[in-house]
């Protein structure tokens, strides 16, 4: 199999390895629980992600049909701040602070050729190369999962910024002394517009009297919330459109700054609540952009790579690194 790369996602909640080829095919996957979540002592964590990373993807390599020990690029995209070395600097739900994930993962797979990126960046890149964005050369991305984080492309190139840290968007402040964010701040996006805040909105409804099939629930997690939208109840999709509502502000600033030709809505719990998500955000996004009465607003799109993005962007940033090098 030609021009194959391994592209790993490291997410808040799940950690996924694919095998990619040059088209922007998975044609080999495997999933596992994110072993490194927030209240893991650092160390251990980046300990055991190296370990997980690397026992997934020889897996991996072996069932795209790889033989043991041959080489391939590798890239990772870990949903946090990644230094320029391939450092796991910060990230708010996952605990591994200043590992050196690049160089523990290297070691582990004995070859060099690995490259770390942020998660949302990843995603974005996917998207921009072999998804939604394939046509556009300016676009924003939203990944609303655990977190939420983001991404841009301007004229074709991924904005990462001089550090590693370009894109965090859920951690823009869009209410002083608002709601505090997993990051310890108050006021950021994320604590308004992720699966954790979805939980919350519908947990103020339910508070205020309203009425719902979730009502009754000791704890009502975001799972509860998508799966009673899906059954057409109202407070869950109001709670929806609450974190929409949020997110357009969030992107509306983001479109002032940028003006991109497309925003895409993507992450896994955008995968599940698109359909109401998608409307409420994007009349947000449009109330609330600069001339909004002189402009056509940018179209805004669900993601159309669901949970592969991630892989296929850091396997094609890794195909791409490896190619600049040789």
């Amino acid at each position: 199999m030609t021009d194959l790369a391994l592209g790993v996602d490291i997410g808040g909640t799940n950690l996924r390895v694919g095998a990619v080829d040059g088209t922007g095919t998975v044609v080999a996957r495997q999933d596992r629980p994110t072993p490194a979540g927030a209240g893991v002592d650092p160390d251990v964590a980046g300990r055991e992600l190296v370990r997980t990373v690397a026992d997934t993807a020889r897996l991996v390599a072996g069932q795209a049909g790889l033989a043991p020990g041959s080489h391939v690029p590798l890239g990772i995209g870990f949903a946090g701040g990644i230094s320029t070395e391939g450092e796991a600097v910060y990230g708010s739900n996952v605990s591994t602070r200043n590992f050196p994930l690049r160089d523990g993962v290297v070691e582990a797979l004995g070859h060099a050729d690995v490259l770390v990126v942020n998660d949302a960046n990843a995603a974005t890149w996917g998207e921009y190369r072999h998804g939604i964005g394939q046509d556009v050369r300016h676009l924003v991305m939203a990944t609303v999962g655990t977190g939420v984080g983001g991404g841009t492309v301007v004229d074709g190139v991924l904005v990462a910024g001089s550090q590693g840290f370009g894109g965090e968007i859920g951690h823009m402040v869009v209410a002083r002394d608002g709601w505090r964010c997993t990051c310890g701040h108050r006021g950021c996006l994320e604590a308004y517009a992720s699966g954790q805040a979805l939980a919350r909105h519908a947990r103020d409804l339910l508070a205020a009297g309203g009425h719902s099939v979730m009502e009754g629930l000791e704890v009502v997690e975001p799972r509860d919330v998508t799966a009673a939208a899906g059954e057409g109840d109202a407070l869950a999709i109001e709670a929806i459109g609450r974190l929409g509502s949020w997110l357009g502000v969030g992107l509306a600033s983001l479109v002032s700054l940028l003006d991109p030709e497309l925003v895409v809505l993507g992450g896994g719990v955008s995968d599940h609540i698109g359909r109401w998500l998608l409307p409420a955000t994007t009349r947000a996004m449009t109330n609330q952009m600069f001339a909004a009465a002189y402009r056509d607003p940018p179209a805004v799109r669900l993601a159309t790579l669901g949970d592969t993005a991630g892989m296929i962007g850091a396997a094609e940033m890794a195909r791409a690194r490896g190619r600049t090098r040789a």
